[in-house]
């Protein structure tokens, strides 16, 4: 088995059938669909098994209702493929997408990294395509990360023994949890290859997705991946070109924290999200200190008061674009 592609589903009834069939009819023992039913109630369940009795290359496995994250790491755990390839549900790929990636997977590089589309209304508006190194074929991961940031999961084409063999999985219950997870990933891989054809379309506009929640979860998630990452980075041991890469992604994650702040209208919410930043100062300072001078006066301001802190970070930022 050369590829497995693993789709979380939870209540997305209305978009199952299409993401599978961009997949193509491929009834080839080279790949298996891993469809993981997350525990839906509006009907998705039943969609999935029709698609499954429909195409001899899907399987489904349904399980109590735990998240995108363990979702995820059921199909990871339960994958049959030399590569590992994340699709979400609502999303689609491009034609011939499949049939590219085998092809293209010959190298045995950690993870292939594709490009994008974003979908509004149906409608692809925008090509996005990752940095790389011109005339290069392979890059490590940590240079990766350096030139394009937190990176998704579905944009990464993972090898099955390098994501066990380092105990790669995504952290449960975390909103946004590519971001951390990418963090990992990337920091750890020795060898990246960019397939440069944007064969996955990402619907931006899904009312319901994760991207377009507005809570607290939303929030707390980014701020997060400073924790979750300073207690990866005590368990390997990077050098300080590597350790500035990681720092620079997991303070670009905090001010997209401060920024959802501003979409909870309630002041008790916000209370809740500064409480966390109170309680884990210590590792949102050295990611921002380990960065850049923007990123270390914002260490200096949280330093004085959370609140105070990022409030003012925001109005001088703010001030600079007028």
């Amino acid at each position: 088995m050369k590829l497995t592609i693993i789709i979380p589903v939870y209540n997305i009834k209305e978009y199952i059938e299409r993401c599978v069939s961009s997949l193509g009819n491929i009834s080839d023992t080279q790949i298996e669909i891993l469809i993981i039913d997350d525990g839906s109630t509006d009907g998705s369940d039943i969609v999935c098994e029709k698609l499954s009795q429909t195409n001899k290359s899907v399987k489904v496995i349904h399980q109590q209702n735990m998240g995108l994250s363990e979702a995820r790491n059921t199909g990871i755990r339960n994958a049959s493929g030399d590569y590992i390839f994340f699709v979400d549900g609502d999303d689609y790929l491009s034609d011939g997408a499949v049939g590219y990636i085998l092809n293209a997977i010959n190298t045995c590089s950690d993870i292939y990294i594709i490009d994008h589309a974003n979908v509004y209304d149906g409608i692809k508006k925008e090509i996005v395509e990752k940095k790389f190194k011109p005339n290069v074929s392979v890059m490590s991961g940590s240079e990766v990360l350096a030139m394009n940031g937190a990176i998704s999961a579905w944009s990464s084409i993972c090898k099955k023994t390098f994501l066990h063999d380092n105990n790669l999985y995504f952290t449960p219950n975390l909103i946004h949890e590519d971001f951390e997870f990418s963090i990992r990933l990337y920091s750890l891989a020795k060898s990246v290859e960019h397939l440069s054809v944007p064969i996955y379309n990402y619907v931006c506009d899904r009312a319901g997705s994760i991207m377009n929640s507005k809570n607290i979860k939303s929030a707390i998630g980014y701020a997060t991946s400073a924790v979750l990452t300073r207690i990866f980075i005590r368990k390997h041991r990077f050098n300080k070109k590597q350790i500035r890469i990681i720092s620079d992604v997991v303070s670009i994650g905090f001010t997209f924290s401060t920024e959802r702040i501003d979409l909870l209208s309630k002041e008790s919410d916000r209370k809740i999200v500064f409480d966390f930043y109170k309680n884990n100062l210590n590792d949102i300072i050295y990611f921002l200190w380990n960065s850049n001078l923007s990123h270390k006066f914002l260490a200096i301001l949280l330093l004085i008061n959370a609140k105070f802190g990022v409030n003012t970070y925001k109005r001088i930022r703010n001030f600079k674009k007028v």
